[in-house]
């Protein structure tokens, strides 16, 4: 994954990593696990505090980041469409001139946006 993430895209690979595996001892947010875990997966002893849920236990590694990969895809489909939906309600329920700008939204942008607002 590239280092400019979206705030979605964070979202969606973190809610992934959370459903596979697991550390107690990492510090840092479920992303940040998704990314120390696609660095170092070919580094068992690295990852030797982590668990992984039993459906991807006897995976290598590298095929549990593919795993999360899968359903990180997944996830982000369903959080793209839900936007989309979200601002086609938005759109109609709008009459008059804001209805253009509401139909214009890019509501993927609107999430960085909130989510850089909510930081500071």
């Amino acid at each position: 994954m590239n280092t400019q993430t979206t705030m979605l895209e964070q979202m969606a690979y973190g809610l992934a990593t959370a459903q596979i595996v697991s550390c107690e001892k990492f510090d840092g947010s479920k992303f940040d696990q998704y990314q120390f875990l696609t660095e170092n997966a070919s580094d068992d002893e690295k990852l030797e505090d982590w668990i992984v849920a039993p459906a991807f236990a006897n995976l290598e590694w590298p095929d549990v980041v593919e795993n999360i990969d899968c359903e990180a895809q997944a996830i982000l489909s369903a959080m793209k469409e839900s936007l989309e939906f979200a601002k086609q309600g938005l759109v109609l329920a709008t009459n008059g001139p804001l209805r253009n700008v509401f139909s214009g939204l890019d509501m993927q942008r609107m999430v960085d946006v909130g989510a850089k607002a909510q930081i500071q």
